[in-house]
């Protein structure tokens, strides 16, 4: 897969969508279009670029990104490399849009990128501190829902900036 290469997305504003023939605003969502169930691990790649302020890669805002049922996720948050030197992500931040927990175990950063011994989970603590240029998520789609993710980026001057999308769902994953 190209580095830059996503199911669409964009700055400010952008869904994790985890859902199954979801329909909005009276149709089918467009992103559903190219979702294929049961297909296994999607890896997502989330890149995180300077143009005019910190925004996404390719548009990502106005395509949701979408994780069909019965599929799991990587999502690969990670700072353009142009930008390697100038900025890092100080946090990954996911919460339902409802506004109520995720499920236990439904977004995680694995033992080996957090900064503990253990893997970090966004139903104890949906901001996870993880300053680097690079984190993993697991989407582990067990639930269908809609998500609100945020991406804190610190320059080296010591600004934070957040960018903010959203991730759509499916469920059914076991």
């Amino acid at each position: 897969m190209d580095y830059f290469n996503t199911h669409g997305g964009g700055p400010r504003t952008a869904h994790l969508i985890l859902a199954s023939g979801l329909w909005l605003l009276g149709g089918l969502a467009p992103a559903m279009a190219d979702c294929q169930p049961h297909s296994g691990t999607q890896v997502e790649h989330i890149v995180v670029t300077y143009d005019g302020g910190w925004t996404f890669a390719d548009g990502r805002k106005e395509n949701e990104l979408v994780v069909c049922e019965g599929n799991k996720a990587q999502l690969i948050f990670r700072m353009d490399p142009r930008h390697a030197r100038s900025a890092r992500i100080q946090t990954v931040s996911i919460v339902p849009s409802d506004g109520s927990k995720a499920p236990v175990d439904e977004f995680v950063v694995p033992a080996n990128e957090a900064q503990g011994s253990a893997p970090l989970d966004f139903r104890d603590n949906p901001s996870q501190s993880v300053s680097a240029q690079r984190v993993t998520v697991l989407n582990n789609n067990r639930k269908a829902g809609v998500y609100d993710y945020t991406v804190q980026v610190r320059t080296s001057r010591g600004d934070i900036r957040s960018v903010d999308p959203k991730i759509r769902n499916g469920g059914g994953a076991n």
